[in-house]
């Protein structure tokens, strides 16, 4: 066993914290296989923390109600304002 791969042994342990001892997994994986380990937990470590710090997306906002336009139709049926009124009682009362 070398020294390096007891070193890459080491840091995955550290990665995993799973109790595993390095010296069995220096035994047991390749340095290629301890390299790939390390660097898929070191991904996964790094996109959980990204995630961790991204702002919470903002709330939508609620969309505003548009009036409804009348119609042509719509207007014709409405009653007369005050001072609609008002104009029409004047102006016939001045025929009179």
């Amino acid at each position: 066993m070398t020294p390096s791969k007891l070193w890459y042994a080491q840091k995955l342990v550290e990665l995993r914290n799973d109790g595993s001892k390095p010296e069995d997994l220096a035994e047991q994986m390749t340095i290629r296989r301890l390299c790939y380990e390390i660097e898929k937990l070191e991904e996964l470590q790094a996109a959980e923390a990204e995630v961790e710090t991204e702002a919470p997306a903002p709330a939508p906002e609620p969309e505003e109600e548009v009036p409804e336009v009348p119609s042509e139709e719509k207007k014709k049926e409405r009653p007369k304002s005050f001072w609609a009124r008002v104009a029409l009682d004047t102006s016939s009362d001045d025929d009179e």
